[in-house]
């Protein structure tokens, strides 16, 4: 059992684990939850912990100032790279990738673009995670019902890299 520390939205809350704040989602784990209740390990399906424990102040501070949407999209885009690449992506990927879908999109509403400078490098030397980017382009389109350009295969790639 997980104490709940926050509750961001339905699907995602913030638990102690292990003496420090991570950051939990799960179908409807958040429902009707209260700070300081229990909640069953069952109940969560993946727990992002944060590298530093002191990180997590600032990480709270941003989501409560980003809607929820984008961290469960930016969720959903880390699970399959991590089912493409059959690898584990590190807590900073899913908290990076959150604040680039959140500010691409606030980009587009004021017509501003980037490009990725590194399209053709990612393309070339990292095929398998720029496969696993364009999945995850498609996964940000269909929640967002937005088009994003082919250069955000770029920058989606950027952050499973590092």
């Amino acid at each position: 059992m997980y104490t709940v520390n926050k509750v961001l939205n339905v699907n995602v809350i913030v638990i102690e684990k292990d003496g420090r704040d991570a950051v939990a989602f799960g179908k409807g784990v958040g429902y009707h939850q209260k700070i300081g209740a229990q909640v069953l390990e069952e109940k969560i399906s993946k727990i992002y912990v944060p590298i530093e424990n002191n990180r997590i102040e600032p990480l709270i501070e941003f989501m409560n100032n980003v809607p929820v949407k984008y961290l469960e999209v930016a969720n959903e885009v880390v699970n399959q790279a991590e089912e493409t690449l059959s690898t584990e992506l590190s807590a900073s990927t899913l908290y990076a990738l959150t604040d680039h879908i959140y500010f691409t999109v606030e980009r587009m509403k004021e017509d501003v673009m980037i490009t990725s400078s590194m399209y053709w490098e990612f393309k070339r030397f990292y095929p398998e995670e720029f496969k696993a980017a364009k999945k995850g382009v498609n996964i940000i389109e269909n929640a967002l019902s937005i088009t994003l350009s082919e250069q955000e295969v770029g920058n989606i790639t950027f952050h499973i890299i590092n």
